[in-house]
Order: structure tokens, then sequence, then C-alpha cells
């Protein structure tokens, strides 16, 4: 009885199965056409993204050159920012709460209000989009690029939520008095230069 020969992936598999290496065609050759940049495949716990075809793209060492795994401290970084974001569109709707049983009916009110109002919904929309964003990359179901862009998305949410939380501040104090006012848009401003000095270097704004 004659037996046919084995075929190339055949005999790769045969000598990793007895030998765990082999001479003949390196691992990925069969598959070389087909991974195009972009290209994503998984090595135990780790997601990688090939570079192209045309590289020695079957090294599973993390620091490969020509791919690099999903980067793990992703998931820390949204669960951090929802926090934060969570913390803030809290005391933001109870600004707003405090806001709508005062008796006071001016301008100064309806800046403060739309103001307040604005940073609690940007501020749940970047919590509740966090949480999300840290789940697909915790669970590997987003690339590297995709996972940058919804650190960016996030990342505006949040600066805008307390962009506005700033503005309602400055504007509180003028439904009080005059004083109050130039008291309060002081504090304001005093924000707006550590939040430049502090978050914005952080954030993907690109």
């Amino acid at each position: 009885m004659d037996l046919a020969a084995p075929n190339t992936v055949a005999q790769t598999v045969a000598d990793y199965r007895a030998l765990g290496l082999t001479l003949g065609m390196h691992p990925v050759g069969p598959l070389r056409g087909e991974l195009a940049p972009g290209h994503q495949a998984r090595a135990g716990s780790t997601r990688y993204i090939f570079a192209g075809p045309d590289l020695a793209s079957c090294r599973c060492h993390p620091l490969s050159s020509n791919a690099w795994p999903q980067n793990r401290t992703m998931p820390e970084l949204f669960a951090q920012l929802g926090f934060v974001c969570a913390v803030l569109a809290g005391f933001a709707f109870t600004f707003v709460g405090g806001l709508l049983s005062s008796p006071v009916q001016s301008r100064a009110y309806a800046w403060t209000f739309g103001a307040a109002l604005f940073a609690a919904v940007a501020l749940m929309v970047a919590a509740v989009g966090a949480v999300f964003a840290g789940l697909a990359v915790a669970g590997q179901h987003v690339a590297a690029e995709q996972a940058r862009s919804l650190h960016q998305l996030v990342s505006q949410a949040f600066l805008l939520g307390v962009i506005a939380l700033l503005v309602a501040a400055g504007c509180v104090g003028w439904l009080r008095s005059r004083r109050l006012g130039f008291v309060s848009i002081a504090v304001a401003v005093l924000g707006f230069v550590g939040l430049a000095a502090v978050v914005v270097p952080f954030l993907r704004l690109q």
C-alpha cells in the first residue's frame, strides 16, 4: 500500500510534535501570503499585530521588532479615568441639584446652571465610556490603535466636563455678590492653569 507523502504543513506539525523544532519551512511560511499589515494573532494571552508579511513575524517575544503586544496598561488607565469621571460627575449632579433649589434667577444663574449640567453629562458619558472601553481592551476585543482612539475620545469628554465644571465654579460667585463673583472667577482661572499644567500633557488630543 502506497502512502501519499505528507504536505509541508503536515511535515512541520510532525516535526514539532516529535522534536520541538523543524529544519524545513518556517511555521509561518504557508500563511505568509495572508499576513497583510495589521493582521492579528494570539500567542498565549498576548495579541500581536504584524507589521508585514515579509518580516520574521512569528517571534513571540513581547519586544519583537516586527510585532507589538496589546498595551496591558490600557485597562488600568481606563479604570482610573472612569473612577475620576464618576466622582466628578456625581459632584456635578449634586451641584445642579443645589442650583435647582436656589431662588435666584439671573443671567449668572443661567450660565452656572448650564455649565454645571453640561459638565455632569459630559463626565457621565466619559465614565460610562471608560468602563466599556476598559472591558473591551481587557478582553482584547480591540487592536492597539483602536484602544488609543477610545482613550482619546474618553479623555476629550473628560476634559470638556472639567472645563465646564470650572466655568460653573467661576460663575457661581455672581449669584451672591460682585465681590464673590470676582473671587470665583479668580479661583476658576487658577483651576484652568492647573488643568493645563497637570492634565493636558497626559491626554492624547492629536
